[in-house]
């Protein structure tokens, strides 16, 4: 609509990529394309997403500034304290398969063979049908079918999961496409090192083997050995 708009009037028209377009059809495709000579820049939310859209849809790099997510840093908190059981966690939306937390609960169902005190722990949720998830039970189910039993909790959509995160001994990102991962910075503004997947603006985040380590998307046994 900004870019239908922009013939009419004197403005700046600034566009904003976030991801790495998984959720773009041929059509969404079509529509952007048309409507980008008429843009002034763009925002790019990490180099990769920058680079993506150069490479993919021939736009030029000195067009598009890379501007990192960010949020304000946290209030200090004491420590929840060593002694307690060692807690990996994630923070997901259950309603984008590319999250595939399912590779999470699989890789815990690998740590707790090595490290049985270990606990896990899910947050997020999927879209409520009649007051009830059917992702998330989905999810569970295939937890109890590895043999994950009480070890691991579900705690549904939370809106500030600040205080859970303050928790986790590890917080651990599975997707197979991110732009910059806000609960990468969430979980690292609470001092928690990180285990994810290499894909995206996730190595721009992540200093291998200093912050966390990065693994291949969908390699469970890797994940597990990492956590």
């Amino acid at each position: 609509l900004g870019a239908m708009l922009k013939p009419l009037g004197r403005f700046k028209l600034i566009g904003s990529f976030r991801d790495l377009g998984f959720w773009r059809s041929r059509a969404a495709n079509l529509k952007m394309r048309i409507s980008y000579p008429f843009f002034d820049g763009f925002i790019a939310n990490s180099l990769a997403v920058r680079d993506h859209f150069v490479a993919v849809d021939g736009l030029c790099p000195e067009k598009i500034a890379v501007v990192y997510n960010g949020l304000p840093p946290p209030t200090p908190v004491s420590n929840p304290g060593s002694d307690l059981p060692p807690l990996v966690g994630i923070v997901s939306n259950f309603n984008r398969e590319v999250k595939r937390v399912d590779d999470f609960i699989r890789a815990a169902a690998l740590v707790r063979k090595q490290v049985p005190e270990a606990t896990f722990m899910i947050v997020g949720g999927g879209i409520l049908t009649a007051g009830y998830d059917y992702r998330q039970a989905e999810l569970a189910a295939l937890a109890q079918a590895l043999g994950l039993g009480d070890s691991i909790r579900f705690t549904g959509n939370v809106p500030d999961p600040d205080e859970l995160i303050r928790r986790f001994s590890i917080g651990v990102i599975t997707s197979v496409t991110e732009g910059f991962c806000n609960a990468i910075v969430e979980y690292m503004a609470q001092g928690v090192p990180v285990v994810a997947t290499a894909t995206g603006g996730n190595p721009e985040q992540i200093v291998e083997g200093e912050t966390g380590f990065l693994t291949p998307v969908g390699d469970s046994g890797q994940l597990a050995q990492r956590i």
